[in-house]
């Protein structure tokens, strides 16, 4: 449907803008009444894509606030537009409350849930969309929502364990950086100037160092401005298709790197294709949509073309382990899985068993990373620190 903008008051006379849709502009104004929202100016018609893009941008709400806040509402036998109704007095801040809204009010103009969730899609990721489409089909929306917000807070807590192990690393780096170019910056110009009262002419490794000094005091903004382009040049490659698949080969030949992400991407499959196997998606479908949320550009087509296998015909085992990606491990589970009747369960134990070797194997490179940055960096302070000794030893002698 269309896009129309109106200048409206709301019940307490507040005037503002705002979009809906509508077959016509006067069903558009129907739509607004049931908003209890009173249509003052007609802005014209908007883009359907563009402007549904834009007005769904702005929130605080994320999909596994939400969830949570949803689950137990439904668990206790309340509808889903009083669940909203009742979220929506919850929100603090006025944005995330008219999404909240404006969810309810397309409840309340007869939309499905589904619709409303996959309009969000900058909120809610294409799974969310989809078991949601089927647990509203199959009228189980509160068991696979409950599903979906543990999975959710699974996938966040293996963030947060990521970001957690990586502060200290991190805070190490930094600071030690930053007395690199403290070093460089401030001292080690102290002792050009000496040099230049002396007359002096520096050699070797102390000419170098003053060299190195001179370039970072004089063109530091040269130095950043091509930092900065660079980091906006790999940023682009990263999110460019044609690029970033190139990317993701690049990884995948990497000896260390390429087990890293293989774990990582394997993990998501699995842990996935079992939430969309327990919300009742048929077999066919999941694998397809849970292929789909693969990051690796690389490993995503390889298990792609397992589905095509499915329909002709032969076991999810057997279609799987063509990908020279799979581990056998999965396929061996998989198989028992089908002979029992409980791919699901399978997948989500080789789901969980996956996730901790990655949390044990990020956990190990970063405990690497750290002596590595206080050898490398301290080691580069330490010369500094040497040179300049060597540079005044070297004047006291001349003197």
């Amino acid at each position: 449907m269309p896009l129309f903008r109106f200048k409206v008051a709301d019940k307490i006379g507040s005037i503002s803008e705002t979009v809906i849709e509508g077959e016509s502009q006067g069903d558009a104004v129907r739509r607004l009444k049931l908003r209890r929202l009173t249509p003052i100016d007609f802005l014209g018609e908007g883009e359907s894509g563009k402007r549904q893009k834009n007005v769904f941008k702005r929130t605080k709400v994320t999909a596994i606030d939400f969830t949570d806040r949803l689950v137990p509402l439904l668990d206790a036998g309340i509808t889903l537009e009083k669940s909203l109704t009742i979220i929506e007095d919850t929100m603090d801040d006025d944005d995330s409350v008219t999404f909240i809204r404006d969810m309810r009010q397309g409840l309340h103009e007869g939309r499905k849930f589904s619709q409303l969730i996959s309009d969000r899609s900058n909120v809610f990721p294409r799974i969310y969309q989809n078991v949601v489409a089927v647990g509203e089909e199959s009228g189980a929306l509160p068991i696979v929502l409950r599903q979906m917000s543990e999975y959710l807070n699974e996938k966040k807590e293996t963030r947060s364990f990521i970001v957690g192990a990586s502060i200290y690393p991190a805070v190490i780096g930094t600071v030690s950086c930053g007395i690199v170019l403290f070093l460089l910056g401030y001292v080690v110009p102290q002792f050009v100037s000496v040099f230049e009262d002396g007359k002096r002419v520096p050699q070797g490794l102390t000419a170098l160092l003053f060299n190195i000094s001179y370039v970072l005091q004089n063109y530091w903004y040269v130095i950043g401005g091509v930092t900065l382009a660079g980091i906006g040049l790999v940023t682009y490659l990263v999110k460019s298709e044609e690029h970033r698949s190139k990317l993701d080969a690049f990884l995948l030949k990497l000896p260390f790197i390429r087990n890293l992400v293989i774990l990582s991407n394997i993990a998501t499959l699995v842990k996935t294709l079992s939430v969309m196997i327990k919300s009742g998606v048929l077999l066919l479908q999941a694998v397809q949509i849970s292929a789909r949320v693969i990051p690796n550009e690389v490993i995503r087509d390889s298990i792609s073309s397992g589905a095509s296998r499915l329909r002709q015909g032969e076991r999810l085992s057997n279609a799987l382990a063509q990908s020279e990606y799979l581990p056998k491990m999965v396929t061996k589970m998989l198989a028992v899985g089908e002979e029992t009747g409980n791919i699901e369960d399978m997948m989500e134990r080789v789901g969980s068993q996956y996730d901790k070797e990655l949390k044990v194997k990020i956990k190990t490179i970063l405990s690497l990373f750290e002596p590595v940055v206080i050898i490398v960096l301290g080691g580069v302070i330490g010369a500094i620190v040497v040179i300049m000794l060597l540079a005044i030893s070297d004047m006291t002698t001349i003197h």
